[in-house]
């Protein structure tokens, strides 16, 4: 891991953020590290590399933590497959990134 730097905590990213619209907070989220702590398990860190931006369409196309409060992650399966969204806009407003892909470190 010594070719990426590490963020610190102090880096976090802010609600406001995730406050604006999903294309471009996902514009904004690439190259970026996400940082999962894992509690009694190596810290993770994936760099983003492809992510979708999702608004306005209808709630059972998109998970339903697409209206919660800008930059709640929510879980959801699609296809069998966990699928990784973050809100973006504003509460019960459709809208979110959803993480397609990355490069794990651990």
């Amino acid at each position: 891991m010594a070719d990426i730097r590490l963020p610190r905590k102090s880096e976090r990213l802010a609600r406001h953020f995730f406050a604006r619209s999903a294309e471009e907070v996902a514009q904004d989220l690439l190259g970026r590290i996400l940082v999962i702590d894992r509690p009694k398990h190596a810290t993770l860190y994936t760099i983003i590399r492809e992510v979708a931006a999702f608004e306005g369409y209808k709630e059972d196309s998109m998970s339903k933590g697409a209206l919660y409060a800008p930059g709640i992650v929510a879980i959801s399966t699609k296809h069998g497959k966990k699928i990784v969204d973050i809100a973006t806009s504003d509460i019960c407003i459709p809208s979110c990134v959803t993480f397609i892909a990355g490069q794990v470190y651990d």
